[in-house]
């Protein structure tokens, strides 16, 4: 058998930038400082901005939900409404995985259908959060 490889889509550099320039101009709308993180489809950090004043612990936050919204394809907020029917796999999800978000405020980037990335808010409230990605995510996307 000879080797075989398929092809896989990725957010660029340029791309993760706007959605952090997106994302600092809603937070400031809403006067509220975050950190925006956006990462590639595989939860590998692309870009990060923590704006002044928003608490140390949102970088790693940040990074748990944009990872977890990349390589799962689904909002982070999911997690927790799976979790309230079935506290044993929102424990179980918890304890067999390194690097993971529950909380609301990350979104799975898609182009075509394919996850290429993830972006997360974290420092605001859970509506913040989740209101300062989606609204950078369709900033870009032109959505």
């Amino acid at each position: 058998m000879s080797i075989e490889a398929f092809e896989k889509k990725s957010l660029t550099q340029a791309t993760a930038t706007a959605l952090v320039e997106a994302g600092i101009a809603k937070a400031s709308e809403l006067g509220v400082a975050v950190t925006i993180t956006v990462v590639d489809e595989t939860g590998t950090l692309k870009a990060v901005a923590r704006m002044d004043g928003a608490p140390i612990p949102t970088v790693a936050l940040g990074r748990a939900k944009a990872h977890t919204a990349a390589i799962w394809g689904a909002p982070t907020e999911l997690w927790r409404t799976l979790g309230k029917d079935d506290v044993g796999l929102l424990v179980g999800f918890l304890g067999a995985l390194d690097d993971v978000g529950i909380f609301a405020g990350g979104v799975p980037v898609t182009l075509d259908g394919a996850v290429v990335g993830g972006i997360s808010s974290s420092g605001g409230s859970e509506d913040q959060d989740m209101e300062i990605a989606q609204a950078a995510l369709a900033t870009v996307s032109g959505a």
